[in-house]
C-alpha cells in the first residue's frame, strides 16, 4: 500500500528538536580602536632600506627604517620614512597607514637634532594618488596592503620592498 502525504502533513510528522524558534544572531563588529603608537628611535643609517616610489617632478629618494616598521593589532602599518633630497636635506616622518579605509596619519616628524617630535601629530586623512603625498598611496598599494583591506605582515612588506614589488597602476 502506498500512502501519499501532503507537504503540510509530512512537515507535521517531523518532531522539532526543541520548542525554541530558530534564531539568527547577528554579531556587530566592535568599533575600531587605534592602539597607542609609541615613538620609535630616530632612524639609524644602517637600518634604512631604499624604497622605490615615483613622485613626478621630485628628486627625492625614499628610505624605510626596517627596525621601526610594524603592523599593529589595529591593522595599522606604522613606519618611519626618510625622504632625502639631492641637496642633502632629510625629511623624516613617523606615520601610519590604515589599509581598510585608505587613510594615513602622521605621528611625528624628525627634527634637526635627530629626534622624532610628536608635535606634528595629525588626524586620519584620505590617501591620494596626486601631488607630493603620492608616496603614501604607493606605499599602501605596492608594499603595505593586501588591497583593499588588510595589511601584509612585516616580513612580507620587507620582502616586497627588497624585490621591488611595484604595481603598474600608480
Amino acid at each position: 500500500m502506498i500512502i501519499f502525504l501532503s507537504a503540510a502533513q509530512a512537515i507535521a510528522e517531523i518532531p522539532p528538536d526543541d520548542d525554541a524558534p530558530p534564531s539568527f544572531e547577528v554579531k556587530e563588529r566592535a568599533p575600531w580602536k587605534e592602539q597607542g603608537a609609541g615613538l620609535p628611535s630616530y632612524p639609524s643609517e644602517s637600518d634604512l632600506i631604499p624604497v622605490e616610489i615615483d613622485v613626478p617632478g621630485s628628486r627625492l629618494e625614499a628610505f624605510l627604517d626596517k627596525s621601526a616598521l610594524s603592523v599593529g593589532d589595529d591593522n595599522v602599518v606604522r613606519y618611519v620614512l626618510v625622504l632625502k633630497s639631492t641637496s642633502g636635506a632629510d625629511n623624516v616622518l613617523f606615520e601610519g597607514i590604515r589599509c581598510e579605509y585608505k587613510e594615513y596619519r602622521t605621528y611625528a616628524l624628525g627634527t634637526h637634532d635627530k629626534r622624532l617630535d610628536p608635535g606634528a601629530e595629525t588626524a586620519w586623512m584620505p590617501l591620494t594618488k596626486l601631488g607630493v603625498d603620492r608616496y603614501r598611496y604607493q606605499l599602501y598599494k605596492n608594499y603595505f596592503c593586501d588591497v583593499p583591506s588588510k595589511p601584509f605582515p612585516k616580513h612580507k612588506i620587507l620582502e616586497f620592498i627588497k624585490h621591488g614589488q611595484v604595481d603598474d597602476d600608480q
